[in-house]
């Protein structure tokens, strides 16, 4: 987006946001991370807990490694279907913003797991890109992905 080559984004981004990304936000919103794993999915008691990350990922290692807990990467990959498949299959956990949980996984909320940290979902346009068209488009991206999060059920009430 910042040298021009892609006129809308939706991105998530944790930390500070750079200056030269700064401009490009049109909308934003802060979401938590959640845990996910398969319906089936049981780790052996004293086990490292196995994950499924994205390459470079730090949204669940950090946390780990912070709480001391022993973990392992079960599988990684730039692949979103790919990601979710291993953790379908029950191979391990990932993160996710708690908007977005996919069908077939669900939030695990094992007494095992640190809370993770809150991430933003940030929606970009490249400057100059005003038409209606992409106006429509950040509506609907920002319905699809800002939107606040249906509390779910047995969500801790802040």
């Amino acid at each position: 987006m910042i040298d021009g080559h892609v006129d809308v984004g939706c991105f998530f981004q944790r930390g500070e946001i750079s200056a030269d990304l700064a401009p490009l936000i049109v909308d934003e919103s802060e979401d938590r991370l959640a845990w996910v794993r398969s319906k089936s999915f049981v780790l052996s008691p004293g086990a490292p807990i196995p994950i499924v990350t994205w390459t470079n990922d730090d949204w669940m290692i950090h946390t780990l490694t912070r709480h001391g807990l022993s973990y392992r990467i079960a599988f990684s990959s730039q692949d979103y279907s790919a990601k979710k498949a291993a953790v379908e299959a029950g191979i391990g956990l990932t993160a996710v913003p708690s908007r977005i949980i996919p069908p077939g996984l669900v939030w695990a909320r094992d007494y095992y797991l640190p809370e993770l940290p809150t991430i933003k979902a940030l929606l970009c346009i490249r400057p100059g890109m005003t038409s209606p068209r992409v106006l429509e488009i950040k509506d609907q991206l920002s319905a699809m992905f800002l939107r606040p999060a249906l509390p779910m059920e047995n969500d801790k009430v802040a």
